[in-house]
């Protein structure tokens, strides 16, 4: 069933409700921004920080098959999936077992595949700071799975699109030239991605998928299964809302960098 778009008017914004927007009503035919879309985009990042996402341009066939792929890596046999052991890569690439990951003191129920722009080694005497070792080459199982890295790389292709416009769209929403934020992503921005596999607790076990956090990045685009489970602690409340699955979208949310560009606006 598909989403319907979220209400623009920014006195209708629902705290209890994370809005829903298509991406693909963000601009005019003249290719300028839908003065409705940002006044959405607008509210919900600046009272929630969250929203959905949806008209973005991937397909219910692209999204069953990278989530299918990613399935058949983590039902591998565990000696399989540590082949891949992220402690073997010096840039944090490749697989975290199951309790590896803390959040909030406390050991996340869930497994995962990091991943970033696949690149060279800089060798440490032309470092230019600490940060240019997360620069290196993936861990893929292309032995097991070989289908998940192309369908992996064609998705983050899609997402780099993605948070391209929505950072515009974010710069004109703010009453900024929509090109303002454009100098900081230049060339080869270094983004992160993860596939997570979420476990789920034992039967009267007090496990945790993931605990509170903020996200230290600018943007957040996370696709979200039909299993449900993600909340949201809206800007002034106490009480974490449901951010329920809708079919195909995407999960929005700001990251640190952006609440520092923003002054804590957004």
């Amino acid at each position: 069933m598909a989403a319907e778009p979220a209400e623009h008017d920014e006195d209708q914004l629902d705290p209890q409700r994370i809005p829903v927007l298509r991406l693909d009503t963000a601009r005019y035919p003249d290719e300028t921004f839908d003065e409705g879309f940002l006044a959405g985009l607008r509210t919900a990042l600046h009272e929630i920080g969250f929203l959905q996402l949806t008209g973005y341009g991937a397909t219910p066939e692209q999204i069953g098959e990278l989530t299918a792929a990613a399935a058949r890596f983590f039902a591998l046999p565990l000696d399989e999936r540590l082949r891949l052991d992220n402690r073997l890569s010096p840039h944090f690439r490749g697989y975290t077992r199951l309790g590896h990951e803390i959040t909030a003191g406390r050991a996340d129920a869930r497994e995962q595949i990091d991943f970033a722009p696949e690149q060279a080694p800089v060798p440490r005497e032309l470092w230019d700071a600490p940060y240019r070792l997360l620069e290196g080459p993936n861990q893929w199982p292309d032995d097991t799975v070989p289908e998940l890295r192309s369908l992996v790389e064609q998705w983050a292709g899609l997402m780099g699109r993605i948070g391209r416009e929505l950072t515009r769209a974010i710069a004109a929403a703010l009453a900024l030239p929509e090109g303002h934020f454009d100098q900081y992503f230049a060339g080869q921005p270094h983004w992160f991605g993860k596939l997570i596999h979420y476990v789920g607790a034992a039967d009267g076990a007090d496990q945790q998928g993931v605990g509170p956090h903020t996200d230290w990045n600018f943007l957040t685009l996370l696709l979200q299964d039909d299993s449900g489970g993600l909340q949201a602690l809206p800007a002034g409340t106490n009480q974490w809302i449901d951010v329920p699955p809708v079919d195909g979208a995407l999960i929005v949310n700001i990251g640190e960098m952006l609440e520092v560009a923003t002054h804590g606006y957004l």
